[in-house]
């Protein structure tokens, strides 16, 4: 037999490199900060990670989505569902199980949703948890609310859903907006954009009014704006607080397309066929506003709110609007990053409304039909039909705001919060009740008064030169050469008697199923 050992005289075999480790010296082996050079750099991959994490996307899903975003393809880089997961924990965004949360602890953090959205289900309660970074399973949340909440849960799933249908082309097709005015009796007044087709919230705005048709375009600039183009059409019912956006849209659509000269581009939906931002309200009624107006109303009920009254209107409408404007976004962001449950009835494309808006070539036949813009086009447009100094967009008046800001900044700027709004309140209306400058503010405000009533109801008409197009069908068509999306809406009832008309009356939309 031949011995295999070696001998001085023998050669030593070379060491075979490792393919799994870089080539280069030991030190980069060792070095974690290393990257292969082909891979997505870690300066444009980590914000990426960190906004699908806090969407709640899982790591092939990333993949998918961070390829495009970054381009991956065109710069020769790859990414792995590996390289997804390991960058992952490296910067600590950890996922469900990673996390491993139990009912048990849960249960504060549950508690403290409840707080402010007192109705959300094992779903929402999900995805409010996820906006602050705590990844959990739904079934640990759905048995916490059992074993604590057993009542409300069977309450939730005894509820009726009813169909209603609606049809749009491709993302950016159409926008819808509407006026939501249940909050009236605290001077609060809402307004809401949806793109129709992704479902996406394009603004949810609380202010002192809602009727001023440039107030109401100054929404759809700031969404334009976002997107860095316009949509094809908007829609809403026949108010005159939406002549504003009617006018505006259409000189866009105008300006970057002379053809359509003559031609008005708004859809007017009578007999409540505004269909999605009706839905969005019901949702936004049964899951945002029960907490919120529990908390309004308590103010009023015990007397410390009078709306009669110009410093308590004010001073609540100083703290209570850009409060409820926070909380606002907060659940338009909730919403538009939010996977809804699977359905079978719609042929729509079921994702996160946010993804589906920048990303509709991952879903199917999906287009996106924006028209690009640039800020000249916003700002010609803005001059005209919302001019940032017009006195809608002045919430109080500047010795008000004066008067307030400091006596608030006096007593250390506390944060707003759910247990703090009330308290907060009456120490700043008790400090300028008695403060030497009132005397002089309450003319302004009572002055202030009358401005109000007077941008309020300020008229706007269509410009006469432009006439209604055709049929909502053959517009849409004609101008996407895209066949229609059918959208199967599902509008929960509820027990509020202001609910289930806007649910009930829902009529036959304008549109025909092709």
């Amino acid at each position: 037999m031949h011995s295999t050992s070696l001998t001085s005289q023998d050669e030593p075999v070379p060491k075979q490199p490792n393919q799994h480790l870089p080539t280069g010296t030991l030190s980069a082996c060792f070095n974690t900060n290393y990257t292969n050079p082909s891979t997505v750099p870690d300066h444009l991959l980590k914000p990426l990670v960190q906004l699908y994490w806090s969407h709640g996307v899982n790591d092939m899903e990333m993949v998918i989505l961070i390829k495009r975003d970054v381009r991956a393809e065109e710069n020769g880089w790859s990414l792995s569902r590996k390289t997804i997961a390991r960058r992952r924990l490296s910067w600590n965004y950890l996922s469900v199980r990673q996390q491993r949360l139990t009912p048990s602890t849960l249960g504060p953090h549950i508690e403290k949703v409840r707080q402010e959205y007192p109705s959300a289900g094992a779903g929402r309660t999900k995805d409010w948890l996820r906006q602050s970074g705590i990844h959990a399973s739904r079934h640990a949340i759905l048995q916490y609310n059992r074993e604590e909440h057993f009542d409300e849960v069977q309450q939730r799933t005894a509820k009726l859903l009813k169909r209603k249908h609606f049809w749009t082309s491709g993302v950016f097709a159409v926008v819808g907006v509407d006026q939501h005015d249940k909050w009236g009796r605290y001077g609060l007044h809402l307004h809401l954009g949806v793109e129709l087709f992704s479902g996406a919230i394009q603004w949810l705005k609380v202010w002192s009014g809602n009727k001023n048709p440039r107030l109401i375009f100054s929404y759809y600039l700031e969404m334009v704006r976002r997107h860095h183009g316009i949509p094809m059409f908007t829609q809403s019912d026949r108010g005159t607080e939406n002549y504003g956006i009617a006018n505006g849209h259409t000189w866009l659509r105008q300006r970057l397309d002379p053809s359509l000269n003559g031609l008005l581009q708004h859809k007017w939906m009578g007999g409540h066929r505004n269909v999605k931002p009706e839905i969005k309200w019901s949702q936004l009624r049964r899951e945002f506003s029960p907490g919120w107006e529990n908390l309004l109303a308590y103010g009023l009920n015990v007397g410390w709110y009078d709306t009669t009254e110009l410093l308590d209107k004010y001073v609540f409408r100083w703290i209570a609007v850009p409060f409820l404007q926070g909380k606002l976004d907060a659940y338009m962001h909730m919403y538009n990053t939010s996977k809804p449950r699977a359905d079978r009835n719609k042929t729509l494309p079921i994702g996160r409304p946010y993804h589906i808006l920048h990303h509709p070539e991952l879903y199917g036949k999906a287009r996106d039909f924006k028209i690009l813009a640039n800020e000249e086009d916003f700002r010609l447009a803005e001059e005209i039909y919302a001019p940032p100094d017009h006195a809608v967009f002045q919430l109080v008046p500047p010795e008000f705001h004066q008067e307030i800001q400091a006596r608030y900044q006096y007593m250390g700027s506390p944060p707003i919060e759910l247990k703090t709004f009330w308290p907060i309140y009456l120490a700043l209306r008790g400090a300028l009740s008695t403060s030497p400058g009132v005397p002089l503010v309450l003319p302004i405000l009572a002055l202030d008064v009358e401005r109000e009533n007077s941008v309020e109801n300020e008229v706007m008409v269509i410009d006469p030169r432009w006439k209604c197009s055709r049929d909502a069908d053959g517009d849409l068509e004609a101008e996407t050469g895209h066949s229609l999306f059918d959208l199967t809406l599902e509008a929960r009832e509820g027990t509020d008697p202001q609910l289930i008309p806007e649910i009930e009356d829902l009529l036959e939309p304008v549109l025909t199923q092709i």
